[in-house]
């Protein structure tokens, strides 16, 4: 008889009460066959060193200092061969963590034209009128222009003003942009597939990009360079 396994709790649903399939009457026993996988899957983005010790990314790394770990279950790995697909899920993946997030406005009095084309970026850069100085926004190349707001002031000087909001924040493919579609079959009277949710292999918390692997959920470590904005 098809069943259903929660990894979680370890319940077992079967698809009609054992009651009724033992004529109506207590079973004296009941036994289910559950596949454990012992040896996961998992993808780690960055690599570990030569010495098997994590590496870590991205200015929330080299900047703030931190060491973080993000753990992703991607319930559709289960094929060993698809490991190439799957790194190149976890390194998008990281780099749209990896970084910390700077977001903010900036205003320009006067008409700003060129912000009104989709797809700009601004760089930040210094001039009092008198030359050039530091800002230290210079080595952030990538303030993508998400929001412009043009103002008619009526004022002398400037009749326009435009506020431009910029971020660096960058949202991740999905992981069905990377992977086929999962294989998976139905037992004659079953709703699910009873494979699904069957174990969950957890793997090392630091700065990796994991995925399951087996039968059915699982937890590893996906990457970051640490979770902070």
């Amino acid at each position: 008889m098809a069943f259903t396994y929660r990894y979680s709790d370890g319940t077992i649903h079967f698809i009609s009460p054992t009651y009724t399939i033992a004529n109506n009457a207590a079973p004296p026993d009941v036994w289910a066959y559950v596949p454990i996988n012992t040896n996961p899957l998992q993808a780690i983005s960055p690599a570990n060193d030569v010495h098997g010790n994590p590496r870590y990314g991205g200015t929330s790394h080299t900047v703030e200092g931190f060491q973080n770990t993000l753990v992703v279950t991607l319930d559709q790995w289960r094929d060993p061969g698809q490991l190439a697909q799957v790194l190149a899920y976890a390194a998008d993946l990281l780099d749209s963590v990896k970084d910390t997030v700077v977001e903010g406005s900036v205003v320009y009095y006067g008409w700003y034209a060129a912000a009104l084309t989709c797809g700009q970026a601004l760089q930040v850069a210094g001039d009092d009128g008198d030359g050039s100085y530091t800002t230290g926004w210079e080595s952030i190349a990538n303030l993508c222009i998400v929001e412009v707001e043009v103002e008619w002031t009526q004022r002398a000087g400037y009749p326009y003003r435009t506020t431009l909001r910029v971020s660096t924040r960058r949202m991740h493919y999905q992981p069905d942009m990377f992977l086929k579609a999962a294989q998976s079959f139905l037992p004659l009277g079953s709703s699910s597939d009873p494979w699904m949710g069957m174990i969950a292999a957890r793997g090392g918390a630091h700065d990796a990009s994991g995925l399951g692997g087996g039968f059915g959920p699982r937890s590893v470590p996906a990457s970051e360079g640490g979770g902070h904005e």
